[in-house]
């Protein structure tokens, strides 16, 4: 079954063009009527003016060519954006919030537009402004409030319709924080200002249900009156002492957090405590720059971490109200997320209320509840009492129902799907999951058979109800399923057990270049991608583990890798559209997805082989040669730093030294003559079991820090009594490879590292945290002029003993860095080498090609002014 049975989705087929634009010709009949009518409109209002333009204007020569211009113009902007618009208006497109408009809602904007309305008095727009207040009943209404002023228990809907979600956030911050003043301001006109003859009789509520005398009343209760008292005041002033409503403005005026701003009225009621706001950790950006932007500060906004559905956790919430109520400071909000756009969550706003009943019964603490229901409050119009709005049966319930229904399809295959080069792991766990099994238990792949077999094979229609029960419990609350991928290794190391068949990618970083891979398939990314050529548009976002806390964690326990500190990739589909979508359809779909991810499988193992690969080394010193290996982030045996020492045969030696005379800036690089297994022989080396290389071996791996290093910017520091170098440590992508050759050291540093020099030493640049020039850019051509390394740089510098053995792996390289053997200046000398573009280049990642869509935007500039021919 889907959500609408037999013919009843009929009408709603009428109210959309289609993704073949079936229902076009009504959609430009609707639009001639409108046209037809705007005609007499305008023809009748005073038919006996004057025509405009004058006749013969319209047969004018330069009237004609502004009219032709123009019509191109109109002609190349609608072609551009037919060729590079997404097709949100097909049930492939996936990806955002965001799906076909109906055809009277653009009828209606068309309409409208054309009358000027400008709302700001019904002078202006009689007849907008009363379609826009009738309109604002039917979406209350529509969203489940009361809209009959006869119901006086409950209260009567008002607001307007803002012009997104971040400026309704920051009304509703503007909202608590008034609300949160606005007995401070009304004490303070009470003992000193217009109101103080109402000052010993005025009682009010006070947080707890006592009634107090309000000049009596303390800071902590006028900072937690319930806000249905605080919004009552003006009535109870009314009622009881005749204030009007323009006495009491003025009465306010001169205390109003608007006219003396927080800090007057914190530091008059000696307020040393800043109220909080109080989130959960994944909150959308908004509102902590609508905190900053109503003076709270964005500090003071209090984020909660997130359980393992990326909710709020109300216990860890339970936990911080009880710490502000010991503590005596108040807070204006707690947010409920009801529906956040990357996981499609829903928190529970009736517990949240229950807090609040809680903390005002036992604590005196009060605060506002705000339910953030940009995306989820759509869904309120599935709920039985809204299944019809106006004379349409069905209504947006019907649209978003089948909407639902495509989402929770779609849900079953990304917890199902499992090749054998990858699989997929839904962030919203499954039953087992729920109950203590793991992703790859038995328990799971049980669950997981029971959906292959009772939904992704049968028909919509063949769906039994127990299935239909089943399937509702997968994927998130609302119509969004993040998901994650992970792929599989192909042939085995048996030898040495470190690989079987089949085995997981246990690297996260590998994981998310995956799927970086497999997004870039589904999405548009450039001006030039050719729509034509996305068979389904899918987008992605990261799991911060700042923010998401043990639930990235647990996620990354479930995809099978190694906990990180760092973002995790993760893939979303957002259903919007309300077509029908049958079983073919959607699996077709899927193995589309499969064989895309499966390709892209075989990069991630490209670069991660063993193998036999040309090497290049940078040569350093004379007396005696060190080679460093010019690694890469992206082709697994160059994976890692690795410094040698080397004797070079006399015919080589004789040629590099005539080399350095010659050229003695220049970076030289010896290059391997076959692809060598550098692995192999690197092990054997730290191993002595060769015979290829002599000398000694710095290694270590590249596993990437969770951030950049905070005090200082490391260097490995090697050489000999008379010749010392640098190499920088490359402990997170991307970076830069920075080299020196021969550094001459402060003499009293020269002369207390010398003993410890042959065991391999990390010097640290005292005056320059890595974390401040990092990112740094890619491409060598983009490195400036004034670049702080470069030649005859002197740096303040610190020289440590390695903690970490020779041929260790990161992460962690510098943990344990302690007890420096000294302190001084660097100077680096004439051999100085700096290369962002080798160890970021990524030889798999697809060609990008600059956008054109500028240059077509430019044209049409051209075309309106009559200096481009068009084709």
């Amino acid at each position: 079954m889907s959500f609408v049975k037999g013919n009843e989705f009929h009408a709603i087929n009428s109210y959309f063009i289609g993704p073949k634009a079936a229902n076009l010709p009504d959609f430009r009949a609707n639009v001639n009527i409108v046209l037809g009518e705007l005609l007499e409109t305008r023809q009748r209002y005073f038919p006996n003016d004057a025509d405009y333009p004058p006749k013969g204007v319209r047969e004018s020569l330069p009237f004609q060519q502004v009219r032709d211009n123009f019509s191109n113009a109109i002609q190349q902007v609608a072609r551009m954006l037919g060729d590079r618009s997404i097709p949100f208006w097909s049930p492939r497109y996936e990806a955002h919030v965001c799906a076909d408009l109906t055809m009277p809602s653009m009828l209606g904007y068309f309409m409208t537009m054309l009358y000027n309305p400008n709302n700001v008095a019904l002078e202006t727009s009689p007849c907008t402004t009363v379609a826009e207040q009738r309109a604002g009943k039917q979406l209350s209404e529509l969203f489940g409030y009361n809209t009959d002023e006869r119901k006086k228990n409950l209260p009567l809907a008002w607001g307007h319709l803002t012009a997104d979600g971040t400026i309704a956030n920051l009304e509703s911050i503007w909202v608590a924080r008034n609300l949160k003043f606005y007995p401070l301001s009304l004490f303070q006109a009470v003992k000193e200002g217009k109101l103080k003859f109402i000052a010993d009789t005025f009682e009010v509520e006070n947080c707890k249900g006592d009634l107090r005398l309000f000049k009596d009343m303390s800071t902590w209760e006028l900072l937690n009156l319930r806000p249905e008292t605080i919004l009552e005041l003006p009535e109870a002033l009314k009622q009881q002492f005749n204030i009007s409503d323009q006495f009491l403005e003025e009465a306010l005026k001169e205390y109003s957090i608007q006219t003396a701003g927080k800090d007057a009225l914190e530091k008059y009621h000696g307020i040393d405590k800043p109220a909080q706001y109080m989130i959960g950790k994944t909150h959308h950006y908004s509102w902590p720059k609508g905190a900053a932007l109503m003076g709270l500060g964005s500090g003071n906004m209090t984020e909660i971490d997130v359980d393992l559905d990326a909710c709020i956790d109300t216990t860890l919430l339970q936990e911080k109200l009880h710490e502000c109520a010991r503590e005596g400071q108040g807070v204006y909000a707690v947010v409920a997320i009801v529906g956040s756009t990357e996981e499609g969550a829903v928190e529970r706003l009736s517990e949240i209320l229950e807090l609040r009943k809680k903390f005002q019964k036992d604590y005196g603490l009060s605060f506002l509840v705000h339910a953030d229901a940009a995306w989820g409050g759509y869904f309120a119009t599935m709920l039985e009492r809204d299944m019809t709005i106006g004379l349409n049966p069905g209504g947006y319930g019907m649209l978003l129902g089948e909407a639902a229904f495509t989402s929770a399809r779609l849900s079953a295959y990304w917890a199902t799907i499992e090749t054998e080069d990858f699989i997929c792991v839904p962030f919203n766990r499954l039953g087992p999951e729920r109950m203590g099994y793991g992703f790859r238990s038995k328990e799971v792949e049980e669950e997981k058979q029971w959906f292959r077999d009772n939904v992704l094979e049968k028909e919509n229609k063949d769906i039994t109800a127990e299935a239909m029960d089943r399937l509702r419990e997968l994927g998130s609350d609302l119509n969004i399923n993040a998901f994650a991928l992970n792929w599989k290794h192909k042939g085995s190391r048996s030898q040495n057990g470190q690989l079987q068949e089949g085995e997981l990618n246990r690297n996260m970083e590998e994981a998310n270049y995956l799927m970086k891979r497999v997004v870039e398939k589904f999405s548009v990314t450039t001006g030039e991608t050719n729509k034509t050529d996305i068979p389904l548009f899918l987008t992605s976002t990261k799991f911060k583990p700042e923010l998401y806390g043990k639930c990235a964690q647990v996620f990354m326990d479930r995809l099978g890798l190694d906990r990180s500190h760092q973002d995790l990739f993760v893939l979303r589909n957002v259903v919007m559209s309300p077509l029908p979508t049958k079983k073919d359809f959607i699996a077709g779909l899927m193995r589309t997805f499969e064989e895309v991810t499966n390709e892209e499988v075989k990069f991630c193992r490209d670069r991660n082989k063993r193998g036999n690969r040309q090497v290049q080394f940078l040569m350093q010193g004379t007396d005696e040669v060190f080679l460093v290996l010019q690694g890469s982030f992206h082709i697994a045996p160059l994976r890692q730093q690795l410094i040698l020492t080397a004797e070079l045969d006399s015919n080589l030696q004789q040629h590099y030294a005539e080399l350095r005379n010659r050229y003695p800036r220049d970076a030289i690089i010896l290059e391997s003559l076959d692809e060598i297994a550098l692995e192999d022989k690197v092990e054997n080396l730290a191993h002595d079991r060769t015979q290829d290389f002599q000398g000694r071996i710095h290694r270590k791996g590249h596993v990437h820090d969770p951030t950049y290093p905070q005090q200082y910017m490391p260097f490995y520091l090697y050489g000999s009594a008379k010749e010392k170098h640098i190499s920088h440590m490359l402990l997170r992508a991307p970076n830069i490879a920075l080299s020196a050759s021969n550094v001459a050291l402060s003499p009293e540093l020269d002369q207390a590292i010398r003993p410890h020099l042959p065991e391999g030493l990390i010097l640290t640049l005292s005056s320059i945290p890595e974390v401040s020039v990092q990112p740094c850019m890619i491409k060598n051509q983009d490195i400036p002029p004034y670049f702080f390394f470069q030649r005859k740089k002197q740096f303040k510098v610190t020289v440590w003993r390695d903690p970490r053995s020779p041929i260790a792996e990161g992460p962690g390289l510098l943990e344990g860095l302690r007890n420096p053997i000294g302190s001084g200046t660097m100077t680096l000398g004439n051999h100085v080498d700096v290369d962002a573009e080798e160890v970021n280049h990524n030889p798999a990642d697809c060609l990008r090609i600059d956008p054109t869509p500028w240059q077509d935007f430019d044209r049409i500039g051209d075309i309106l002014d009559g200096t481009y021919d068009c084709p």
